[in-house]
């Protein structure tokens, strides 16, 4: 005992676990090593440490005591759920712990333990739905049974229900989904990386969780890089391998004459002018303004010369180490030019390459984050210089500007920035500095003028100069940019003035004078006055020199140059080159004189990279403008600076250079210039064609600049369409398409963004994809294609079907976030898009804005718990997205302001979880609901209540929604209601809005607060008058699951709902009516919706990561349930004629229908204070009655909608069942009080006492037509009739039922009654003899649990719980015909019309069906709409209507006359059928059922012939007949075979024993004398039937058991099917097999047979495939596309190219012509599951495809239409399928392990299947001519085959050490060529069987193409030559093509992971499978 305390010592003790776990993986067993172990190794790896039951364990270590010590301590628990997990003892414990240490926790404020559930193999459903009984396992034993234990406390402890408990309370965390459909399955070849990306997944949570929260900027900075877009942003750490920061001054000097003060201070010490406020301002350390200053002010007064002077001043510099950056904008500045001075800033600061990237972002915000993320933590100060809110700048530039300031640290140590302004509708940060005007003659003006003037300061007070220098001083106004272009002039003449220097400034005076002219917006105080006289004068003055008629003789003129210049943009300068051709003078010219106007003021000229550029002011500028408009106009220079323009290579020739930025100044000038100056100069048409022009869009969006463009075309678009040329124009032109055209284009170049790199080819493959489908329609469009053909670069991929999202759909926007859930989506009122979603690890939430102009921001918001343990549930922005409300799951609620990223209050408000918060317009209102079922309203500003808590749901508060104002407050909860709340009182206003059937998930409000919109998951959504309570129109209906989020517009008009069925759809309030189809595109649930004001546009936020914004047109969608019900509708009545319905509810209420309209007739028929268990009504819809568990029976006139008389009482418990009389006169009511009574409705009194006898409730009662007979049912087993006059009993109870009996009907004379029962029969008992009709009526497996009857007695209907209908005919006791099947689900109520020829069923499948009973055939397609089971059907009297009742609280009426669906449903079990033989004349037939019976069957009239044959004690396995169909014998699991006398339903001698297994199959010789017997003991046996003895021994040979044999007629052949997936035939005489065995199935064989000859054999199989077989041929005989809605798994192509094939997960194949790029005919379909492959013939007329349905189906490509019916065999997924050139073979190999041949004529398999294979068959090819084929498997073999002997050619080919993945075959099959797993590529000699070369996998498609492709084949380029073909392959969502030297380029990227590419060399195709879309393309070189 004492070694057992002995403390350990060493090296070990630290290898021991000393610390509690970080992570405990839970997991079942199939599950450890494809996914537990990989998660385990990743922890580990990453230094976590992790449980992992033994691996966590050392030698010595007890397993229980380590398990519990880590599941008690560990902090995060991961549960990869299984069917397995669910199952087992130990998982369950595990998960039990967590959730009680988790309670605990919670219970005592302690931090609990995170629980991750990883819903692998059990979806969240599943989980919450949990059956049992749907989980097998490959011994076909349910997986829970075997799990049983023995103990008691064990068999507690494994309770189902406590399971189920469990798994739903683990469904309720966010957990991560198995979207990648990952499985253990080992063929599954995407299985590993599907595993691989789900560990990933579950890898990066746990981490997040476990991480501590980090103060590491560097961690934020890499956070942030990476919000937005497809492509990474490169952070600062990556780069500084390339780019090194060095910081500098990037700020021009101000010239030396520039008079400024910056530290002048007054007496007091405070600075006493304009710059050094404004400098004092940026050094501030007050944290009001620690962003920075803004200089205001008027133009001219010296704002950009003040922050000059800051940039250089010394005490700047010391402040800011990390640089200051000087931008300028001005008011032609767009976002563009925005984003270069960002670019140009971080160049300068030594980030080339950081800068080159950022210039390829066309998003600010991704500027923005990339330059934070450059500049980190450096100080710095950023001075942006004339900001104007115009061309896409918003009012808000400056607040997002001022994030590359919001650096973290002291407030000495952060950025500032620096702006200046004249706009006064910018909205200002910082400290506010107003520049002024200087006093005229103060000593500021003097210093100034003189300064510029190079003149000696005194020279002010010379009295030689005095008079004209204060003239010059009153002229300037004070004015610092007159008096230095004043200065300047003066200095220019003093420069050159031969005589007194002094009189030059009575000169320039006399210049001032002699030009004053005053624009006619001059203010009045002559501000503008006095620059125009200055630069009047500066004119003169340079215009002196060469006289002043030089422009009037037509010679050269500064005047007219200077007012060419008005063409140019504000504060934007022109390269010098290309004024000297608006000059018209060569370059030195120009460049002369340029420098002499500069002299005088008038220009500025800066020189960059040796380009000259000139400048001007925005007044010089405006003054510019001023002269030319006097003189020629500004259209003539923008004329003719629009030729110059075009010189050279013209416009579109600038577009060839690759990048974004080219070399050439003059081009860029030009680019960025020419809508502005084509427009102003008239040229519409150029203008026209260069937006149609598909080589300048290209230009633009690489570039950057696809806002701009966007705001230009549509300008354009406004100008053609009104002005009044605009029409002609179209017309002269024959364009008329064009304005369309253009549009298209440019929602083309919007869309293309975020999925666009660098390179032409690949922004030409965006547009072209994105543009073709309107081709055929739109010349414009068609040109443009063809435009793009001609210019791309080579190599390209030209799009062929649809690669890329449409352009010019209800799709106008997609923004692609990192993160999977978007939590929160909405739209401001100018377009604007905001929202937040949440990291994997939900520790921090991210607010994202995107203004209209397209900028977009992302801020950060991160969770201040210090251990990020609270678990954030909810979220929601302010419409100003200045505050965001965030929920926690523990009750918190924070407000946080989003500017300045921090938080205002954090308040534990709630009592549980907050589910929602929503907020008021203004944002000074918040709301929250909550799991407390509570609602709260909060006052933001103070982070106080306002009121007390709002209560009145009984169920979770799962959504909230406020008005406009704040002042009132909607919500939605789990208790199914919408209640509306005025804030102010805090009362609610009306009663609960309700009408839904399951929870509202979503609720939202109109801006006035009069409307309200709900979302359910009954999927439907309502929209409520808040004022009135009452609901408007019927239920928007439309969605196919649940509604997860609602949105209204603005003026409650119209309304958007986003589902989970993944489709937006928008509603008309006004009108009920849907707005145009459903908004489709999203690839997963839409979590959040949002609407812009006036409801013209809606935005989606989705799982799927994107957000998208929709253009809403208009439709209409017809019809709606009948809605109303606030509970389940638990019953259903109609009137005889069809035209009125009733129904009961659970809500209490009684509610009747006019079936005509749809409408309810009145109000609600209210009074029943319990649920409304059942109504009926009267033959003439006048009257209806109803029971209720409030013990009462109520009668109602329908027309009026009162009660009649009071409440019938009586009844001393809750009333079960009621039915009427014909005329409405008498009503009977079975009680759960065990009592039938009969009342006068007239007069409202009972009739006679209550009919008592039975001993047990009743739960059905019914009435004959005329009122004077009742019958009743109970659950004593018995029914009872009643004498309705007299009150007695007629005769005895009818007993014969064993259990209890759940529904009774009569007929309409009530002289028949029919009865159904728990006892899984339908007894017909005539009422006068009290006597049953006939033997029970038997088939049904389970409860019978509705029945009715026709009137006149002589037909019975039937619904069971075995999920059948059946119909009898009650005068033989026989079926009519086979059981109605359909319903996947339990039948639970049946209803016949009058006459009996049409019945009605109900069931849990939520359908409704209408059944023909003569023909047996159902009417129509199942009627669905229900979104729960259908609880209670009826049917009008001429069975031409029908209506139903549902748990999801709708009555639906039902229209019987619309088509037919033909059925065969040969069976009458509804267990599984497991065995069926035919008589020799297939006359009788017989079945064998798990229901442990043996069934015979008249095939003529299929009926079942007597009683069921019982006996045995376990299922029935198999059944055979003899040829006279007089014997039958059957096999059981009960290991005994038995014979049966079919004519006398007796056994035959005793049961024959001998096997010591479960008896699997049995067969009969045609006599009836021998039978055989198939065992899982792996023997087949003979037997003499007449003695009982065993023929011989038995006969051995299968490897598994044995599950089927048969015999043939004569008795000399037998055939066996067994569970080692063959089927073998045997010599009875000799016992030996004959032949091999035949193989094809790849689970166990179930079941076969043999004729009669013994030449035809048929198989069944646990693969749910039947197969036949011609034994003397070996063929097996056989038969089998619609939109893509799934991944799209597979595709392949024509030999020659020109048609291509894909498959799709969503079950279907379309066929695309590739020359076309058009779909040829309609969507193939018919697959029922994945489709994993698919092949075209070589000529590409036909097309064949494999599915994961297991079948094989083959297409006609012209026509599109399916080649018969589709060919089975298969007994597992068919991976893959090959076809022969001419088309008239197909192969295909599935995970069976078998390949089969098909001829394609016939459809007929081609000999028997070809087996040797080990393991699923991956892939297969073909030769040219069909005779050879070629598979590969993961088996690690390749196998060739001739096809038309079915033998394999030689051995197996090995040599591969890995699974074979790919083969393919030469066209004359002489060579085949496989790929593996194990990285290598064979190439075999099909003759020799040997290998002739050996590769590796990337040079697969090389070692394709030398060794199999003829020499002549190959792609060929437009030049006629022979392509060289290229290395591609897919990388993400990219198609990438790797050059000779080694590098990359994007040829295309799609906008999904390309999860499989296939390429045809040869022709130069490809096709790739990316999420739902096929995308082919042709590669041209």
């Amino acid at each position: 005992m004492q070694e057992s305390f002995r403390q350990e010592t060493g090296p070990s003790r630290k290898r021991r676990k000393i610390q509690s776990p970080d992570v405990f993986i839970s997991h079942a067993g199939p599950d450890k090593v494809l996914i537990a172990d990989l998660l385990s190794e990743k922890l580990q790896a990453h230094g976590l440490n992790c449980f992992l039951d033994k691996i966590s364990m050392e030698p010595g270590d007890y397993a229980r005591d380590e398990m519990t010590k880590a599941m008690e301590s560990a902090k995060v628990g991961v549960f990869i759920l299984s069917p397995e997990f669910a199952a087992r003892k130990w998982t369950m414990r595990e998960l039990r712990c967590f959730l009680r240490r988790r309670s605990e926790a919670i219970g005592s404020g302690m931090r609990p333990p995170t629980l991750i559930p990883v819903f692998y193999r059990l979806s969240i459903r599943e989980c919450r739905e949990l059956d049992p009984n749907r989980y097998w396992d490959d011994e076909r034993k349910n997986i829970f049974e075997v799990e049983k234990f023995f103990s008691d406390e064990r068999q507690r402890e494994a309770s189902t229900d406590m399971v189920k408990r469990e798994l739903q309370e683990l469904a309720d965390f966010t957990g991560i989904e198995n979207e990648v459909g990952a499985t253990n399955l080992p063929g599954d070849r995407f299985g590993h990386d599907k595993r691989a990306h789900l560990v990933e997944q579950v890898f990066l949570w746990v981490k997040k969780k476990c991480e501590e929260d980090s103060s590491d900027e560097v961690r934020e900075v890499l956070n942030a890089s990476g919000q937005v877009g497809t492509q990474a942003a490169v952070t600062s750490t990556a780069r500084c391998a390339v780019d090194k920061f060095t910081p500098c001054i990037h700020a021009e000097h101000n010239p030396d004459e520039i008079y400024l003060q910056l530290n002048s201070r007054g007496i007091d010490g405070s600075p006493n002018t304009c710059e050094a406020r404004l400098k004092e301002a940026v050094l501030s350390t007050d944290r009001n303004t620690s962003i920075g200053a803004t200089a205001t002010g008027k133009g001219g007064v010296g704002k950009t010369c003040a922050l000059r002077a800051i940039a250089h001043d010394d005490d700047i510099k010391a402040r800011f180490s990390g640089g200051v950056y000087f931008m300028s904008l001005g008011k032609d500045a767009n976002v563009g030019r925005l984003i270069e001075q960002l670019c140009m800033a971080v160049k300068a600061s030594g980030g080339k390459q950081v800068a080159a990237e950022m210039r390829e972002q066309s998003e600010l915000s991704r500027v923005l984050t990339e330059m934070r993320a450059w500049f980190n933590t450096r100080v710095c100060l950023f001075i942006i210089d004339d900001v104007w809110a115009v061309n896409g700048i918003d009012a808000c530039i400056l607040q997002k500007l001022s994030t590359l300031a919001a650096a973290t640290g002291d407030i000495r140590e952060r950025s500032r920035l620096l702006y200046s302004t004249r706009d006064s509708e910018l909205k200002q940060v910082g400290k506010r500095v107003t520049f002024e005007p200087r006093e005229r003659e103060g000593s500021d003006s003097v210093h100034m003028l003189m300064l510029a003037s190079g003149a000696n300061p005194e020279e002010a007070n010379d009295p030689r100069c005095k008079e004209a220098v204060s003239k010059i001083l009153k002229l300037c106004a004070g004015l610092p940019l007159a008096l230095n272009v004043a200065g300047t002039g003066v200095r220019y003449m003093r420069d050159r003035w031969e005589g007194e220097k002094s009189q030059a400034w009575e000169a320039y005076l006399s210049k001032m004078k002699s030009r004053n002219t005053i624009r006619s917006e001059s203010p009045g105080d002559g501000y503008l006055l006095s620059l125009d006289a200055t630069l009047h004068a500066s004119l003169e003055i340079v215009e002196s020199g060469i006289g002043s008629d030089a422009e009037r003789l037509g010679q050269f003129s500064f005047r007219k140059i200077h007012r060419s210049l008005c063409v140019m943009k504000k504060q934007d300068g022109m390269p010098l080159s290309l004024v000297r051709d608006l000059w018209e003078m060569d370059y030195e010219s120009a460049e002369k004189y340029a420098i002499q106007m500069e002299r005088v003021g008038l220009v500025d000229l800066h020189y960059d990279k040796d380009c000259g550029w000139v400048r001007m002011h925005d007044l010089t500028h405006d003054f510019a403008v001023q002269e030319a408009q006097k003189e020629e106009s500004v259209t003539v220079w923008y004329k003719k600076l629009a030729d110059v323009c075009r010189q050279g290579r013209g416009l579109l020739g600038m577009t060839e250079s690759e990048g974004r930025e080219s070399k050439d100044a003059r081009e860029k000038y030009v680019f960025e210039n020419i809508y502005r100056v084509l427009k102003q100069g008239g040229c519409v048409e150029e203008l026209k064609n260069l937006f149609l022009s598909a080589r300048w869009v290209k230009a633009v969006i690489q570039r950057g600049s696809v806002w701009q463009y966007e705001e230009a075309v549509k300008d354009l678009n406004s100008f053609l369409r009104n002005t009044g040329g605009s029409e002609s124009l179209l017309r002269d032109t024959g364009e008329g398409d064009s304005v369309y055209a253009m549009g298209l284009m440019m929602r083309a170049a919007r869309l293309s963004v975020p999925f666009c790199g660098e390179s032409s080819a690949g922004i030409y493959f965006q547009l072209y994809g994105r543009m073709k489908h309107r081709a055929s329609e739109l010349g414009s469009v068609q040109r443009i294609l063809e435009e793009i053909e001609e210019h791309t670069p080579r190599p390209w991929l030209q799009p062929v079907s649809e690669c890329v999202g449409r352009a010019g759909g209800s799709l106008v926007e997609q923004i692609v976030l990192p993160i999977v859930v978007v939590s929160k989506v909405g739209m401001d009122s100018t377009g604007g898009v905001y929202g937040l979603y949440s990291d994997p690890g939900d520790t921090r939430i991210t607010v994202f804005t995107q203004s209209p102009d397209k900028e977009m921001k992302m801020t950060e918001l991160g969770n201040d718990f210090e251990t990020g343990s609270r678990e954030l549930t909810c979220g929601c922005v302010s419409m100003s997205k200045r505050y965001a409300v965030i929920g926690y799951g523990d009750g918190t609620l924070q407000f946080w302001s989003v500017s300045e990223k921090k938080i205002l209050w954090s308040v534990c408000g709630h009592e549980s979880a907050v589910r929602s918060v929503a907020m008021s317009g203004d944002g000074k209102r918040a709301v929250s609901g909550s799991d407390d079922m509570s609602v709260r309203v909060w006052d933001v500003d103070t982070g106080l209540q306002i009121g007390d808590a709002l209560t009145g749901h009984t169920g979770w508060v799962e959504s909230v929604a406020m008005s406009g104002d704040g002042k009132r407050a909607v919500s939605g909860s789990y208790d199914d209601s919408v209640r509306v709340w005025d804030v102010d009182t805090g009362l609610q206003i009306g009663d609960a809005l309700t009408g839904h059937t399951d929870g509202v998930e979503s609720v939202a409000m109109s801006g006035d607060g009069k409307r309200a919109v709900s979302g359910s998951l009954d999927e439907s959504v309502r929209v409520w008058d808040v004022d009135t309570g009452l609901q408007i129109g019927d239920a928007l209906t439309g969605h196919t699951s649940y509604v997860d989020s609602v949105a209204m517009s603005g003026d409650g008009k119209r309304a958007v709902s986003g589902s989970q069925d993944m489709s937006v759809r928008v509603w008309d309030v006004d009108t009920g009516l849907q707005i145009g189809d459903a908004l489709t595109g999203h690839t997963h649930w839409v979590l959040s919706v949002g609407m812009s004001g006036d409801g013209k546009r809606a935005v989606s936020g989705s799982y799927d990561k994107s957000v998208r914004v929709w253009d809403v047109d208009t439709g209409l969608q017809i019809g709606d349930a009948l809605t109303g019900h606030t509970s389940l509708v638990s019953r259903v009545g109609m009137s005889g004629d069809g035209k009125r319905a009733v129904s009961g509810s659970r809500d209490k209420s009684v509610r009747v229908w006019d079936v005509d309209t749809g409408l309810q007739i009145g109000d609600a028929l209210t009074g029943h204070t319990d649920w409304v268990e059942s109504v009926a009504m009267s033959g003439d819809g006048k009257r209806a009655v109803s029971g209720s568990w409030d013990e009462s029976v109520r009668v109602w006139d329908v027309d009026t909608g009162l009660q009649i008389g009071d409440a019938l009482t009586g009844h001393t418990d809750g009333v079960e069942s009621v039915a009427m009389s014909g005329d409405g006169k008498r009503a009977v009511s079975g009680s759960l009080d065990e009592s039938v009574r009969v009342w006068d409705v007239d007069t409202g009194l009972q009739i006679g006492d209550a009919l008592t006898g039975h001993t047990s409730y009743v739960d059905s009662v019914a009435m004959s037509g005329d009122g004077k007979r009742a019958v009743s049912g109970s659950q004593d087993m018995s029914v009872r009739v009643w004498d309705v006059d007299t009150g007695l009993q007629i005769g005895d109870a009818l007993t014969g039922h064993t259990h209890w009996v759940l529904s009774v009907g009569m007929s309409g004379d009530g002289k028949r009654a029919v009865s159904g029962s728990y006892d899984k029969s339908v007894r017909v008992w005539d009422v006068d003899t009290g006597l049953q009709i006939g033997d029970a009526l038997t088939g049904h497996t389970s409860w019978v649990s509705s029945v009715g009857m026709s009137g006149d007695g002589k037909r019975a209907v039937s619904g069971s719980r075995d999920k059948s209908v059946r119909v009898w005919d009650v005068d033989t006791g026989l079926q009519i015909g086979d059981a109605l099947t359909g319903h996947t689900d339990w039948v639970e109520s049946v209803a016949m019309s009058g006459d009996g020829k049409r019945a009605v069923s109900g069931s849990w499948d939520e359908s409704v069906r209408v059944w023909d009973v003569d023909t047996g055939l159902q009417i129509g397609d199942a009627l669905t709409g229900h979104t729960d089971r259908v609880e209670s059907v009826a049917m009008s009297g001429d069975g031409k209507r029908a209506v139903s009742g549902s748990y999801d609280e709708s009555v639906r009426v039902w229209d019987v006359d619309t088509g037919l669906q033909i059925t065969d449903a040969p069976t009458g079990h509804t267990g599984e059928v497991d065995s069926v033989a035919m008589s020799g004349d297939g006359k009788r037939a017989v079945s064998g059922s798990r229901d442990m019976s043996v069934r015979v069957w008249d095939v003529d009239t299929g009926l079942q012939i007597g009683d069921a044959l019982t006996g045995h004690t376990n299922w029935v396995l198999s059944v055979a007949m003899s040829g006279d169909g007089k014997r039958a014998v059957s096999g059981s699991w009960d290991k005994s075979v038995r014979v049966w006398d079919v004519d006398t339903g007796l056994q035959i001698g005793d049961a024959l024993t001998g096997h010591t297994g479960l008896v699997s199959h049995v067969a009969m010789s045609g006599d009836g004398k021998r039978a055989v017997s198939g065992s899982w003991d792996e023997s087949v046996r003979v037997w003499d039937v007449d003695t009982g003895l065993q023929i011989g021994d038995a006969l051995t040979g299968h490897t598994g058991g044995v599950t089927s044999v048969a015999m043939s007629g004569d008795r000399k052949r037998a055939v066996s099917g067994s569970r080692d997936r063959s089927v073998r035939v045997w010599d009875v005489d000799t016992g030996l097999q004959i032949g091999d065995a035949l193989t094809a199935h790849t689970e166990a064989v179930y079941s076969v047979g043999m004729s009669g000859d013994g030449k035809r054999a048929v198989s069944g199989s646990h693969d749910e495939s039947v197969r036949v077989w011609d034994v003397d041929t070996g063929l097996q005989i056989g038969d089998a596309l619609t939109g893509h809605t799934g991944l799209v798994s597979h595709v392949a192509m024509s030999g020659d190219g020109k048609r291509a094939v894909s498959g799709s997960w969503d079950g279907s194949v379309r066929v695309w012509d590739v020359d076309t790029g058009l779909q040829i005919g309609d969507a193939l379909t018919g697959h029922t599951g994945w489709v994993n492959s698919v092949a075209v013939s070589g000529d590409g007329k036909r097309a064949v495809s494999g599915s994961s349905d297991r079948s094989v189906r083959l297409w006609d490509v012209d026509t599109g239409l399916q080649i018969g019916d589709a060919i089975t065999g298969h007994t597992d997924v068919v991976d893959s399928v090959a076809m022969s050139g001419d088309g008239k073979r197909a192969v295909s190999g599935s995970r069976d392990r078998s390949v089969r041949v098909w001829d394609v004529d016939t459809r007929l398999q081609i000999g028997d299947a070809l087996t040797g294979h080990t393991a699923t068959v991956s892939s297969v090819g073909m030769s040219g001519d069909g005779k050879r084929a070629v598979s590969g498997s993961y088996d690690e073999s390749v196998r060739i085959w001739d096809v038309d002997t079915g033998l394999q050619i030689g051995d197996a080919l090995t040599g591969h050490t890995g699974g074979v993945t790919s083969v393919a075959m030469s066209g004359d099959g002489k060579r085949a060529v496989s790929r593996s797993s194990d990285g290598g590529v064979r190439v075999w000699d099909v003759e020799k069987g040997s290998t002739v070369h050996l590769g590796k996998l990337k040079d697969w498609r090389d070692i394709v193409e030398r060794f199999l492709n003829a020499e002549d084949l190959g792609a060929v380029s437009r030049t006629g030559h022979r392509r060289k073909r290229l290395k591609v392959f897919e990388s993400g969502e990219k198609i990438v093509h790797e050059r000779e030297d080694g590098s990359e380029a994007v040829l295309a990227q799609l906008e999904r992971w390309v999860n499989w590419l296939e390429v045809d060399d040869n022709h130069g195709v490809f096709v790739a499978a990316a999420g739902h879309r096929v995308a082919i393309m042709k590669l041209v070189v």
